[in-house]
């Protein structure tokens, strides 16, 4: 008997029992089974521990408008498994997610493979069968040992260092750096934004040991901002003493999406051919680039970036910072636009530096509503409580996202926006429940 898309949806959830399992064999094997599909087209490789997901869809915007057939990979997804896989905006549909399932799933539990190594072989031969001209791919974990890092692309990216996922990558900037500098390969430019000082001399090591140039934003490039808003930021572009772009539209708001979009842009003037030396280039014009810039959220879908939904219960503002680094270039965005003294709906997972993460919220918050999302993971609501006793007060703990949310409607002004951060699954939530 055939198998629904929900049974192989809950098949392919269930193997998270596996956990993460960092390495390329049990991966490239799948894909071997399926012809390498990963080697039939372009791809475009993204690691970093903040803004990776927001440049790869911004790199991807621009290739779209330019005119290129782009296949997109993210992670985590929000509300649908098939945001993770898409195809000029387009998801996966269901009954594609079907056929790819049935068709690998023997070898996947005979491997053992986990879910991530599953969705990317269901991702990569997806879009070789659309035969799609580039992919965008956005590592999941680290770089070196990640699924993605199968593909020899023609560009690699890497945003930010971090710490995060110590028990996996490493408990310094050093060690960290070194394992998101596994997508570095031979000969292949890489475009970094990383700004520690540790990590950048790491970062230029493995990419002079590979013979690759490291072309680097920071502290390169800088950005002069005319205006700001829930909506877009507006600035002109510097590289080095030269202004290249005069008031260009960030279509994702935020400070932080700045230093995402400077990253961006200096990887698309590589494969535009302006600087560093790729083997293939494309005659991205400024208009195309300005386009696909401005707007990034229609023609990739992505969400959850400072994303403001109007509803009649408020005014939501929904970000998925889920780490020190990330909540304190939400929080230094939001005093920026005058917004503080907030309601503020959290909840995170259990590998985070929570203390960290609530003492920089409690900057901007009138008071906290703790959640705990539908994950292993997740600290409970009635944890987060007891671990903000000697940080912050008043805080509520809520139980589930959906009931936070409505505790926190009920409890504050019509006016007032509410801010709901701390996790991909909690924005993911939200989501499902405000639309």
């Amino acid at each position: 008997m055939a198998q629904s898309y929900q049974e192989f949806i809950d098949w392919l959830y269930g193997l998270q029992r596996f956990g993460i399992k960092l390495g390329l064999e049990k991966v490239s094997l799948l894909l071997e089974d399926l012809g390498n599909p990963h080697n039939q087209y372009l791809s475009i490789h993204v690691a970093g521990t903040n803004g990776k997901g927001s440049v790869a869809s911004m790199i991807a915007a621009v290739l779209q408008t330019y005119g290129l057939k782009t296949g997109l990979y993210t992670s985590p997804h929000l509300v649908r498994f098939s945001e993770r896989i898409k195809i000029n905006g387009e998801e996966i549909p269901e009954d594609i997610v079907v056929d790819y399932s049935s068709r690998i799933q023997s070898k996947v539990d005979t491997l053992r493979a986990t879910f991530f190594e599953a969705t990317t072989t269901m991702a990569m031969k997806y879009f070789a069968d659309n035969e799609i001209d580039v992919a965008v791919f956005e590592t999941g974990l680290g770089g070196r040992f990640d699924a993605t890092n199968v593909v020899t692309p023609v560009l690699s990216v890497i945003t930010s260092v971090g710490l995060e996922h110590q028990k996996y990558l490493g408990t310094t900037l050093a060690r960290i750096a070194y394992e998101k500098g596994g997508i570095i390969k031979e000969g292949i430019p890489v475009v970094s934004g990383v700004q520690s000082a540790r990590a950048i001399e790491v970062l230029r090591e493995i990419a002079e040991y590979n013979n690759a140039q490291c072309i680097e934003v920071t502290p390169y490039a800088t950005a002069v901002l005319h205006e700001k808003d829930l909506n877009k930021s507006i600035v002109d572009m510097y590289f080095g003493d030269a202004k290249q772009h005069e008031k260009i539209v960030i279509g994702l708001p935020g400070l932080y999406q700045i230093q995402n979009a400077l990253i961006a842009v200096r990887a698309l003037d590589v494969l535009r051919g302006k600087v560093g030396n790729v083997a293939q280039r494309w005659n991205i014009s400024d208009q195309q680039l300005r386009y696909g810039l401005e707007h990034v959220n229609e023609l990739t879908g992505i969400k959850g970036r400072l994303q403001l939904l109007q509803k009649e219960t408020g005014q939501w503002l929904l970000d998925v910072g889920h780490n020190p680094g990330a909540i304190r270039e939400l929080v230094r965005s939001l005093i920026e636009m005058g917004y503080e003294n907030i309601p503020v709906v959290f909840g995170v997972l259990n590998d985070k530096d929570v203390k960290s993460m609530l003492r920089t919220l409690s900057k901007i918050a009138r008071v906290m509503y703790f959640v705990e999302p539908r994950n292993e993971r997740a600290i409970s609501g009635e944890q987060l409580r007891r671990l903000s006793e000697d940080i912050f007060f008043p805080v509520v703990a809520c139980g589930r996202v959906s009931d936070g949310i409505r505790m926190t409607a009920t409890n504050s002004k019509n006016s007032e926006i509410i801010l709901v951060t701390g996790s991909h699954f909690v924005i993911g939530e939200a989501l499902e429940f405000l639309e």
